[in-house]
């Protein structure tokens, strides 16, 4: 479910969205994975996996570096002050 995927909590108590779909309002900056024109793409018979999926899963891994990357410095502060306050 599109929901789960995403994290987005259900509102009511009931399963109403059960074969519903997500719509998507808006693409931020930092969330566009590339450009490519098509005479660019269709040059490479596999252009999904070799370029796109690709370059996808470059983006998602950075993304993820810096959220552990953050998640790790607000560990260290948080150990930091902690044991300053004691």
């Amino acid at each position: 479910m599109e929901m789960d995927w995403y994290g987005i909590k259900n509102p009511y108590r009931e399963d109403f969205y059960s074969d519903h779909y997500l719509c998507l309002w808006e693409v931020t900056p930092d969330e566009v994975v590339g450009t490519w024109s098509w005479e660019e793409l269709q040059k490479d018979r596999g252009w999904y996996e070799n370029i796109i999926m690709s370059a996808f899963e470059m983006h998602r891994r950075a993304h993820q570096n810096a959220a552990d990357g953050a998640s790790s410095d607000l560990e260290a502060t948080t150990s930091t002050l902690t044991s300053n306050q004691m």
